[in-house]
């Protein structure tokens, strides 16, 4: 067995810097410094060489594991402990990469962010589809097909879904032509991506069937005409969309 390989790079990397920690502090560390290394040495004798001291670590680390359900755990919080106290005292701290005593608190602790796709799909007169969305009690309540990404979701992969959810079409979804940041609200910050779904010929728009409950009507409008029907800040995405769509760059309304 190699101890390299099998103790965790964090626990060797707090080992690490406590060794470093304590050869820079000689015989000018601490006074709660001296005494714990003085009980450690007491623990396992005055003068004892590698082998003995890799002994007592290893009945240490056996005990441990019989003694709770989660050794690892439990090894993690005492050395974390003597982490701080050592920043406490002055000493440098493991890079950010390295100290990592909890990472699913870590990960809970991230801001969090929410993703949504929509998508700009157009007759062969260049208007574009809006839907219905009653559920919204604003006056404004049309929209582009769309919605929320669910849990590991690409935005175009959202952006295909929705459509075939919401509108009843499988449509391939053509280039990203919009991005745009919602601040948070009640809810965590929002990052909207607006994909290109094409043009639809009449026979296509004929196959259209609305998602039962949530939305109401669909049609077609000019982009001045949607400034009516949706939000305003979602007219300023479509208008971006558009925009892009005509001469192929891609919209990043931060610097609208």
């Amino acid at each position: 067995m190699r101890c390299n390989e099998d103790v965790d790079e964090y626990t060797w990397g707090l080992i690490g810097q406590q060794r470093q920690w304590l050869d820079q502090q000689g015989s000018s560390g601490s006074e709660e410094m001296a005494v714990e290394v003085g009980v450690s040495v007491e623990v396992v004798g005055a003068g004892a060489d590698a082998s003995a001291l890799a002994a007592a670590a290893a009945d240490a680390l056996l005990a441990l594991a019989a003694a709770t359900d989660d050794p690892r755990a439990a090894l993690g919080a005492h050395l974390a402990t003597r982490y701080e106290r050592s920043l406490g005292a002055g000493a440098r701290p493991l890079p950010g990469s390295t100290f990592n005593p909890d990472r699913a608190a870590w990960i809970a602790s991230l801001p969090r962010c929410l993703a949504a796709a929509i998508v700009v799909i157009t007759d062969e007169r260049d208007r574009v589809l809006l839907v219905q969305q009653p559920y919204r009690t604003i006056a404004r309540n049309w929209g582009l097909p769309g919605g929320g990404a669910d849990d590991d979701e690409p935005p175009h992969v959202t952006a295909h879904r929705e459509c075939l959810e919401e509108l009843s079409l499988a449509i391939p979804i053509g280039r990203l032509l919009a991005v745009d940041w919602r601040a948070a609200t009640d809810r965590p910050p929002l990052l909207i991506f607006a994909y290109d779904g094409g043009r639809l010929a009449a026979e296509r728009i004929a196959e259209i069937r609305l998602l039962d409950g949530e939305l109401s009507q669909f049609g077609f409008f000019t982009v001045e005409e949607a400034r009516e029907l949706i939000p305003m800040r979602s007219h300023v995405l479509l208008s971006a969309a558009f925009e892009a769509r005509e001469s192929g760059g891609v919209a990043d309304l931060r610097l609208l």
